[in-house]
């Protein structure tokens, strides 16, 4: 299960990568307000993310810790 919410997360992070990039190229993207608005949401999006990336990659390690010892 953990492996697969990992995966899950993982690819939301690529797919939300590639929308912020795409919007980035956008021309107007400096003077568009809604796609300002967008490009904040997505990088919102892909910081929390990644930092429930970095917890469930902590505790997945610390798992296998505990289990090797046993």
């Amino acid at each position: 299960m953990a492996k697969e919410c990992y995966y899950k997360i993982n690819s939301r992070i690529k797919a939300i990568e590639r929308d912020l990039k795409e919007t980035n190229n956008k021309p107007d993207i400096s003077t568009n307000k809604e796609q300002q608005i967008q490009k904040a949401y997505l990088a919102n999006q892909l910081k929390q993310l990644k930092k429930k990336e970095a917890k469930n990659r902590k505790n997945l390690l610390n798992a296998k810790l505990a289990n090797h010892g046993k």
